[in-house]
């Protein structure tokens, strides 16, 4: 008598039919057969993207509901005049299906902070280091708020460049890092007494 395989139930990307996959194949089966793949294919990226997003009605946001890749941002595979597909991030798609081409130069920074969010209105193209300089980055948030996480106000003269090990700057507290400084010179001196 042969065994039978224990099988998941996954829901089919174009037409929401529950269809039945070994637990190996869970993660990547997205359409039922190939019929419904290359149907779904067909249909208008755009078309695509509206089915999978969210309005949330406090923020304002359009959350995509959809595939994310890393760090949460959505994405959406488009057909490619050569036949092929890729995927881009749907924020992206969104903004140069609103705003026109995105310059090579500029980044998008999500305004609400949302990654997921793909609300024309949140977006803005913006150099990379403006979108740093937005960002909730703990160093950022510091150099933002004009006193350092002890308090010490940083000032033109209380605030100084130091480099990294991978060789980035950082801006320090001239305060904190003289402390540390000491601290770690009196412990080499008692190491070696």
């Amino acid at each position: 008598m042969p065994s039978e395989r224990t099988r998941v139930t996954v829901v089919c990307a174009g037409c929401d039919i529950a269809f039945e996959v070994i637990p190996s194949r869970a993660a990547r089966a997205r359409y039922h057969d190939a019929a419904c793949r290359a149907e779904t294919r067909a249909i208008p990226p755009l078309v695509r993207l509206q089915a999978k997003i969210i309005i949330d009605v406090t923020t304002r946001c359009w959350l995509w509901t959809g595939t994310t890749a890393n760090k949460g941002y959505g994405t959406l595979s488009v057909r490619q005049p050569d036949g092929g597909s890729r995927p881009v991030y749907v924020h992206r798609f969104m903004y140069e299906t609103v705003h026109g081409p995105i310059p090579d130069e500029l980044v998008i920074d999500h305004l609400c902070r949302v990654h997921n969010c793909c609300n024309p209105e949140h977006l803005e193209a913006v150099t990379p280091q403006t979108n740093s300089l937005r960002g909730i980055q703990r160093q950022v948030l510091i150099h933002n708020s004009g006193v350092c996480s002890q308090g010490h106000l940083m000032d033109e003269s209380n605030s100084m460049r130091t480099m990294r090990t991978n060789g980035k700057p950082r801006l320090v507290c001239r305060t904190c890092h003289y402390a540390r400084r000491r601290l770690w010179q009196a412990k080499k001196r008692q190491a070696h007494t």
